[in-house]
Order: C-alpha cells, then sequence, then structure tokens
C-alpha cells in the first residue's frame, strides 16, 4: 500500500472544509434546540423529536441513516423521539447523486 502525503495547502483545505461542515452541524442543531425550547401548542418532547427530524433531514444521509438507527430501536430511545423518527424510514426526500459525493 502505497502513502500519499499532503502538503501543506491541501491539510488547509481539509481543516476549512471539516470545519465548515461542523458551523453548519451547529447551526442546524442549534436551530432544532431553539425550536424545542420556544413555547408552543405541543409538549417540548414533540417539538424536540420534530425539530431533530427536520435537522437530520437537512443535514443529510449521514443523519438519516443515525435517525433511522433511532427509529429501529425504541427500546433504547424514547418513543416520542423513535416514533418522530420513524418518517426517515420511509418518506426521506431524495439527495441528488453529484451531493452524495461531494
Amino acid at each position: 500500500m502505497r502513502i500519499e502525503r499532503l502538503v501543506p495547502s491541501e491539510i488547509e483545505r481539509l481543516r476549512l472544509r471539516e470545519v465548515g461542515r461542523a458551523a453548519s452541524t451547529a447551526r442546524l442543531l442549534g436551530r432544532a434546540a431553539a425550536r424545542t425550547l420556544c413555547p408552543g401548542p405541543r409538549p417540548r418532547a414533540e417539538r424536540g423529536a420534530v425539530a431533530l427530524r427536520q435537522s437530520f433531514e437537512e443535514l443529510g444521509p449521514t443523519y438519516v441513516k443515525l435517525a433511522q438507527l433511532v427509529a429501529s430501536s425504541p427500546g433504547l430511545f424514547p418513543d416520542v423521539l423513535a416514533d418522530e423518527l420513524r418518517a426517515c424510514l420511509d418518506s426521506v426526500p431524495p439527495v441528488a447523486y453529484a451531493t452524495s459525493w461531494r
């Protein structure tokens, strides 16, 4: 197996890309937390589960897979969360091929 070395400019690009991904994830999950804490007609747990599902769908295929894992393990997670994430088992919006290979 041949191991190639990364030049400093490539390392910087990798770091910037990873920081960008982390910032996007934090922003979307923070928005889900804010939606959960805002008062509303539904119980807080239900609002949180809906907000988390929407964030996972927006974050992409890796997070949808995580949601599917939670949905298929209801004994390990709260029922409200598992029930809401079951929507990720069947009715997930399609992702463009080009997006999945970024």
